[in-house]
């Protein structure tokens, strides 16, 4: 027996719609099984990352490769969740417990070139307990600042992977993630991800 496909196992409730609306005040957190300490101070709902495009990023034109835009996407939510001392993903040995992506899109509108920096700007939309919704902004730092390079976004369940059923379904993120991901979460009804 396979490993069954988070689509199979996934109500289409719990998937956002994506209007382009930035709600700063989102909240999100992790699985309840997480051990993770609580760690005080503010919560964290965006992060702006700074990366240098190396020369294996491009292609043959010299230019950024569109599939690094993705990269670059994730390189930020890492980044997100190590600031708020949160694990990106859990491994019990029995159950996994991560984010995959379930909806992914980048619009571009001027290149990359290896050298060029690029601001990474990631911020989190829309959150439930089962889905988070980001919005990410791409700008250009070198040579020419602020210039917007590419936007998109990626929405994320909450699931786990039982190892011993083989089976992937979403799973309720924990009250402590939530809290250090942002300062409220809206009730699901309000929010329309649940």
């Amino acid at each position: 027996m396979g490993v069954k496909h988070l689509a199979e196992t996934v109500d289409p409730s719990d998937l956002p719609d994506l209007p382009d609306q930035s709600d700063p005040s989102s909240a999100i957190d992790h699985c309840h099984r997480c051990s993770v300490p609580h760690v005080s101070g503010m919560p964290i709902s965006e992060i702006t990352v700074v990366h240098a495009v190396e020369f294996s990023e491009t292609d043959a034109a010299g230019l950024v490769h569109f599939s690094n835009y993705f990269r670059y996407m994730e390189k930020a939510e890492r980044e997100l969740f190590s600031q708020a001392n949160i694990p990106l993903v859990v491994d019990d040995g029995t159950l996994f417990f991560g984010w995959p992506r379930v909806n992914a899109s980048c619009d571009f509108c001027a290149p990359l070139r290896f050298g060029d920096r690029v601001s990474i700007h990631l911020s989190i939309q829309e959150i439930s307990r089962k889905a988070i919704r980001y919005r990410v902004r791409f700008t250009r730092n070198e040579p020419e600042d602020g210039t917007l390079v590419a936007s998109g976004g990626m929405t994320a369940l909450s699931a786990h992977l039982d190892r011993v059923k083989k089976t992937i379904a979403t799973h309720p993120a924990g009250e402590s993630i939530l809290e250090r991901l942002a300062a409220q979460l809206k009730p699901d009804k309000e929010s329309g991800i649940s």
